[in-house]
């Protein structure tokens, strides 16, 4: 369920670090919807290969986590948003800066 999650970071972290809070705040947006849609992805591809019985469940599954990306893209934007605008340096702690 994590590696999403660190898949996205990946990809993202350097352009997040690098722009200013509005941009940084959408990128953050699009981090956690997408987090949160290869996670689908992956449960649903997982039901749809145990079986053609799992194959309603796996579209159930992949189309209920929707409303969620949108939240989570909501509450990722808003926390990049205000991370960046009042403590800039977090995303670079630990990068040996």
């Amino acid at each position: 369920i994590a590696l999403p999650g660190v898949i996205v970071c990946l990809l993202l972290h350097k352009y997040i670090i690098s722009s200013p809070p509005k941009t940084a705040a959408i990128l953050g947006g699009i981090a956690g919807a997408a987090s949160i849609a290869l996670t689908a992805v992956m449960v649903s591809f997982s039901l749809a290969l145990s079986g053609d019985e799992f194959f309603t469940a796996a579209k159930l599954a992949l189309l209920s986590h929707i409303p969620i990306m949108l939240v989570e893209a909501f509450v990722t934007a808003a926390a990049v948003f205000l991370l960046v605008r009042v403590k800039p340096d977090f995303f670079t702690q630990g990068e040996g800066k």
